[in-house]
């Protein structure tokens, strides 16, 4: 059996004094999937549930005309969230743009392994599942460096 990463419900949920966060981190799950589902394709993809304070929810927009046409909905909003069982008195539009995407690590493709390094890491190759992603990235790193 592959080793396998736990995921964040599991995780909180194994630890008591992070019950509250799992919770809420639950709501806003849902609440996001409720969203997604009323608003239209275009808004979904430049906008997101960010946050639930009390009855209050907050949403970031990717830039100012998105928030401008979702204060235009607002109420379509709040009328399907209480539809869901959500009471949303208040939903507060942010402009918050996207983080930018980290850029890929760039190789050197000179780069070389000492011998002891690529014994090493062929060993820890064998060991790994034939589906095993560490074990796929291994052999691109073992083919790649001289």
């Amino acid at each position: 059996m592959s080793w396998r990463a736990p995921t964040l419900n599991r995780v909180l949920g194994t630890a008591p004094e992070l019950a509250a966060l799992a919770d809420h981190a639950a709501r806003l799950s849902h609440l996001q999937e409720i969203y997604a589902r009323t608003v239209p394709d275009y808004l979904a993809g430049t906008s997101r549930v960010a946050n639930l304070k009390l009855e209050t929810l907050i949403i970031h927009a990717d830039n100012a005309a998105v928030a401008t046409k979702l204060k235009q909905i607002e109420p379509r909003l709040r009328t399907e969230f209480a539809k869901t069982g959500w009471p949303i008195n208040a939903l507060q539009f942010k402009v918050l743009p996207p983080r930018p995407k980290a850029p890929s690590p760039v190789f050197d493709r000179d780069a070389h392994l000492s011998d002891d390094a690529r014994h090493s890491l062929s060993s820890l190759f064998d060991t790994l599942e034939p589906d095993s992603p560490v074990r796929a990235a291994l052999r691109r790193l073992l083919d790649n460096a001289g």
